[in-house]
C-alpha cells in the first residue's frame, strides 16, 4: 500500500477549487494580524463573514438584503442544540447542497405564488 502525505490531497483539492473559479490564498497571507487579514484572530469561527456575504449575493443576485442577511444568519448561527463533529458538519453541509428556506416570501421572487426556485432558497 502506497502512503502519500496529506499535502498531495490538499493541493489537489485545492487545484480542483481553482479550476472551477473559487480564488485560492495561501493561509498565512490572510492569517490575523498580516495586511491580508480577514479575521482579527483564531478564536473567531471558522467562517470568513466578507466571503460569506458576497458569495451569498453572487448566488443570490435576486434577493433582496432582507434575505441575504436572513440567510447569513442561519448560515452562521443555526437554531437548535449544539451538535457536536460530524453532525454539526453534516447540519451546516446540507443546506448548501439542498438549500435552506428563507422566512422571506416574495410574489417577486415567486412568479404566480408559485413558491421560489432553489436558487433563491438558502
Amino acid at each position: 500500500m502506497s502512503r502519500f502525505a496529506e499535502s498531495v490531497v490538499e493541493d489537489a483539492a485545492l487545484a480542483w477549487l481553482e479550476s472551477l473559479g473559487w480564488s485560492v490564498k495561501h493561509g498565512p497571507d490572510i492569517a490575523p494580524g498580516e495586511l491580508g487579514a480577514e479575521r482579527a484572530d483564531y478564536a473567531q469561527v471558522v467562517v470568513l463573514e466578507t466571503r460569506l456575504r458576497e458569495a451569498l449575493g453572487r448566488l443570490n443576485p435576486q434577493l433582496p438584503a432582507e434575505a441575504l442577511a436572513d440567510a447569513f444568519r442561519r448560515l452562521t448561527r443555526p437554531e437548535g442544540p449544539e451538535r457536536p463533529g460530524l453532525a454539526l458538519q453534516s447540519a451546516e453541509h446540507d443546506p448548501f447542497v439542498w438549500g435552506r428556506p428563507s422566512t422571506l416570501r416574495s410574489a417577486a421572487l415567486a412568479p404566480s405564488g408559485a413558491p421560489p426556485g432553489p436558487r433563491s432558497e438558502l
